[in-house]
């Protein structure tokens, strides 16, 4: 679930606080208006920790799992979903007026499975962990598909935070062996990439560089991993006579999505010097994005999100 071009510059600015450190990063537009919305962080100076789940989605026989961050919007309790590969917070329409979030514009187009239409909206405050974030901006997207045997997998959509999170923390360790999310108390200034750098924005999308060529999405929000059509034309011969064909269908923002994709067994990925292998991956070569997710991540005991020094560490 993508949700493109919704944010524009990155705004940084610290204050110095005698116990906390706040400063805003994002700058939204205001439908109407010649200023923009500043996107405030409440930090310990300790540094930032809290806890996740990790919880089941989708079919039952799929072994899909999500991150889930238990926390608070607007003062009311609630749960989270991390997703790396969306540009922007997403909210249901009912948890928006449920929560009377104010209206920002009134329509965005919003990229998932298809493109769809939304609205956004920006809420007062979300508390997660010890970290509090003010005036955070919502693309309000319906995410049903109206076909109840799709939506009832979709149930962890309701309310997703997206790389917007990562971009305030500036460097994140999210564990999976003790289920954490940290992060430093006070952000580093964002430096050049380097040799060494394998993140990058590519049309307001995190990319991540696996197998010195391959770019791919790092995608909290898939449950497993695929790759793309220029993949399936640069190794097609070799797809068809060793993979196995499926008929697979895709809901989502967006509406759903017939394909046919191809499995790959016993896939290598290395991400900076370390090479770790993929039970399976599939190749859809209808597909313009290539997605590295939840059924790679998962099996790590540490990720490390460093969008300061622009690169992703696999522990």
């Amino acid at each position: 679930m993508k949700a493109k071009g919704l944010f524009n510059g990155i705004l940084f600015i610290l204050c110095c606080l005698p116990a906390r450190a706040q400063y805003y990063q994002h700058s939204t537009p205001i439908s109407g208006r010649g200023d923009a919305l500043r996107t405030w962080a409440d930090r310990p100076r300790e540094g930032v920790e809290m806890h996740f789940d990790l919880d089941p989605v989708g079919r039952q026989a799929d072994g899909g799992v999500a991150v889930r961050l238990p926390g608070a919007l607007n003062g009311r309790r609630m749960t989270f979903m991390l997703d790396t590969g969306a540009s922007a917070n997403v909210i249901s329409p009912a948890f928006a007026d449920s929560l009377h979030l104010k209206p920002l514009a009134d329509s965005v187009l919003v990229e998932g499975t298809g493109i769809t239409t939304g609205r956004m909206v920006v809420a007062d405050s979300i508390e997660l962990g010890n970290l509090t974030l003010r005036y955070v901006p919502f693309c309000v997207v319906d995410i049903t598909t109206g076909r109840p045997a799709y939506d009832r997998y979709l149930h962890h959509l309701k309310a997703i935070l997206g790389r917007p999170l990562l971009e305030i923390l500036g460097k994140t360790t999210i564990d999976f062996q003790h289920r954490t999310l940290t992060a430093p108390g006070r952000p580093k200034k964002k430096q050049k990439r380097t040799r060494r750098s394998n993140l990058s924005i590519t049309d307001n999308v995190l990319m991540l560089t696996v197998n010195d060529s391959i770019r791919l999405i790092p995608d909290f929000g898939a449950t497993h991993s695929s790759l793309d059509s220029l993949y399936f034309a640069a190794h097609r011969d070799d797809i068809l006579s060793t993979a196995r064909a499926d008929t697979v269908h895709y809901a989502g923002f967006g509406g759903i999505v017939t394909a046919v994709e191809y499995t790959l067994t016993d896939f290598p990925v290395k991400i900076d010097r370390k090479t770790l292998v993929l039970p399976s991956i599939t190749v859809n070569p209808s597909s313009y994005e290539s997605r590295l997710g939840m059924d790679f991540f998962s099996r790590q005991r540490r990720i490390i999100f460093d969008l300061r020094r622009w690169r992703l560490q696999v522990h």
